[in-house]
């Protein structure tokens, strides 16, 4: 960035010549100089003037009002829930009316679908948790970058982010899963009764890891995910954590409309929304965003599925 420019010192004016200096004047009496006021008396006003300016300044200092701190105040980060590694919720089977007529042209029209019994991980997949993939050798390393959690201190049990649908993928056959479909996982997140939050009706606020209003460390002030279960409050019908905010998460499924379901699209659907999120309509639990299968995203991570 370059600095401010710095202007240049104005030009002095040319110094005026003297005026020849005339004759002399004819001579004149001196008048009398005026009357002089004794040396102590200047001295005294001088003293008295300048004691009043000092007295002033003070007693306008004092009735001043302390300038506003702009520290801003300090943060208490909420204590996650001790959920351990792996552990699934049951989603007993059940139909619901997959979509929304309110939200984005990708999510119409409303869909009647039955989804059979099936599990789902209770949280996104940890970075700890990956890292055992990684270790055995049938994982590849996430990107790392600013806000990418991998080989990051004190980020364990971060969800693992940074990673691609082959990696997610990889993962979940690891530890002898898959991923969800969008089915399974709107599902999974809105329940029967046609929420529009996995935690109700109640708009986001502090239910959830994201940066819009309500946010715990305040709106746009979020700079990362945030440990998985972090948020009780944000929990689905059926237990889950963390199905809306913190990272979105990568689906088994194309990005088809809801009416053509068997297209060959090139992108896939991820779901929930993400830490960086500002605005409520993209951690609804009908929202749906693409994204290409190879892309490595700081604010896209995944969990898995099993069916019984």
């Amino acid at each position: 960035m370059s600095g401010p420019s710095r202007d240049g010192a104005p030009d002095g004016a040319d110094a005026q010549r003297e005026a020849a200096s005339p004759g002399p004047a004819p001579f004149q009496a001196s008048a009398a100089p005026p009357p002089r006021a004794p040396r102590w008396l200047l001295l005294g006003a001088l003293a008295l003037v300048v004691g009043g300016a000092v007295f002033a300044a003070r007693a306008m200092m004092k009735g001043a009002p302390a300038p506003a701190s702009t520290a801003k105040p300090s943060v208490t980060p909420p204590t996650p829930v001790a959920v351990p590694e792996g552990e699934m919720v049951k989603i007993p089977g059940g139909a619901f009316s997959m979509g929304s007529n309110d939200g984005d042209p990708d999510e119409k029209p409303i869909t009647q679908v039955t989804v059979s019994a099936f599990e789902l991980d209770a949280t996104e997949v940890t970075v700890a948790a990956y890292k055992k993939c990684v270790a055995a050798g049938k994982c590849t390393e996430p990107d790392k970058g600013m806000y990418c959690n991998w080989r990051k201190e004190g980020r364990e049990n971060h969800p693992v982010n940074c990673v691609d649908l082959e990696q997610a993928t990889a993962y979940c056959a690891f530890v002898g899963r898959r991923l969800p479909t969008e089915e399974e996982w709107e599902y999974a997140a809105r329940g029967t009764d046609g929420r529009g939050y996995a935690w109700g009706s109640a708009p986001p606020g502090g239910q959830l890891c994201w940066n819009g209003e309500g946010s715990d460390l305040g709106k746009g002030e979020r700079q990362g995910t945030c440990p998985v279960a972090s948020y009780p409050a944000g929990r689905s019908p059926f237990g889950a954590f963390d199905m809306g905010g913190n990272v979105w998460e990568w689906t088994a499924n194309a990005h088809c409309p809801y009416d053509h379901r068997g297209c060959t699209a090139p992108t896939r659907v991820i779901r929930g929304g993400a830490w960086n999120n500002v605005l409520p309509r993209y951690v609804r639990a009908q929202d749906r965003a693409e994204e290409t299968a190879g892309s490595r995203r700081d604010n896209v991570g995944f969990r898995c599925a099993r069916s019984p």
